[in-house]
């Protein structure tokens, strides 16, 4: 027990480092007492709680009087009232700083660097957070990738790229290939944007921006067949609405290439022919629904897609394809089958095929 806590009159063996306001009862009736004269110029107040106010006054109080560890907790619990707030995890921070606890003040700066970039849109502040945050623990990914993609917004391209080296995340191939880009270093975004459609070879904006970037050197003819490329893997996946953007952009490029003709009049063939088939698979689970109301446990769910793959004459790989891949915004087929079975059984199922 700490030596502030002056014993334990409610019996609850409360000492996690938060002050209990239970124990208050035992030193309220003494504003003059020891512990104040010890110079800790802490008042208790004769309130059933502290207000966030006091806490932070007290807080300050005690830093200053070099009280580092009685101060946190006095910031934890105006941390309880407000959530997130400002003053306190500052506060917080210093007083880690001051004790060598630099892990728990590193953390106070990345929640405050956070909180600028995704709920205040201070991005300004937020590099100022982050870059604290990275002083003391320069291992936090998590702050290394919102500090670069903070900068990039800010568009101070050559000072993300300053931290280039010293991230271990290939998911910042993608922000590094954007500033690249913003510096109009075209050649250096290439290699980038490789790595980024290796991992997420679906991504439209990376290969719009691989394709905009050969332009910009004079490759158009390497732009005109990656653009072809892209297309006709998402025609082969059903992703027909996605293959008609692209067809729309490549016709700015070529537009007079057969290719592109060709390939439109086969998306909307395809996929009105590929909405009648899901809007089968959607009524077999309409209909399973009729005669099975209940839950399911796994024998269930398997007997649940045998039936509607039976009754909609599709394939279970090919039905679990279309639940997984961004095929039609328009037709909206995997929130429909969420709507109409639980998010989690499609989740188990596609566990037991190894899907997912």
């Amino acid at each position: 027990m700490r030596e502030w806590q002056v014993g334990d009159p409610i019996g609850d063996g409360n000492d996690l480092g938060v002050p209990d306001i239970g124990y208050f009862d035992y030193l309220r009736d003494k504003p003059d007492d020891e512990s104040y004269e010890r110079g800790e110029g802490v008042y208790y107040s004769s309130k059933p709680e502290y207000s966030y106010e006091e806490c932070i006054e007290n807080a300050k109080r005690l830093s200053d009087n070099g009280n580092y560890l009685k101060a946190i907790d006095f910031y934890d619990l105006a941390l309880d009232m407000m959530y997130n707030d400002e003053i306190a995890l500052n506060g917080k921070a210093e007083c880690l700083c001051k004790i060598g606890e630099d892990y728990g003040a590193s953390e106070c700066y990345y929640e405050l660097g956070f909180m600028n970039n995704y709920v205040r849109d201070d991005n300004e502040s937020a590099v100022k957070y982050y870059r604290k945050c990275l002083e003391l623990n320069p291992d936090n990914e998590k702050a290394l990738n919102n500090l670069v993609l903070v900068l990039r917004i800010l568009e101070r391209y050559s000072e993300a790229l300053a931290y280039y080296k010293r991230s271990k995340n290939n998911d910042l191939n993608w922000n590094w290939a954007l500033c690249y880009i913003g510096l109009k270093k075209y050649e250096s975004a290439i290699p980038l944007l490789d790595n980024v459609l290796k991992q997420s070879p679906h991504w439209d904006t990376a290969v719009d921006e691989k394709c905009e970037c050969l332009i910009e050197l004079n490759r158009e003819s390497e732009a005109i067949a990656c653009y072809k490329q892209f297309i006709d893997m998402l025609m082969y996946e059903d992703c027909y609405e996605r293959a008609l953007e692209r067809l729309d952009l490549l016709s700015e490029i070529i537009p007079d290439d057969p290719f592109i003709e060709d390939r439109r009049e086969r998306c909307i063939k395809d996929k009105e022919s590929l909405e009648i088939r899901l809007q089968a698979v959607l009524n077999a689970i309409t209909s399973y629904h009729m005669y099975n109301p209940n839950g399911l446990d796994e024998n269930g769910l398997i007997g649940f897609i045998d039936y509607v793959s039976e009754k909609s004459g599709e394939s279970i790989e090919d039905i679990l394809r279309w639940y997984c891949a961004p095929m039609s915004d328009s037709f909206n087929f995997n929130g429909k089958c969420n709507e109409m079975f639980y998010y989690s059984h499609w989740t188990r199922i596609l566990e037991m095929y190894g899907m997912y």
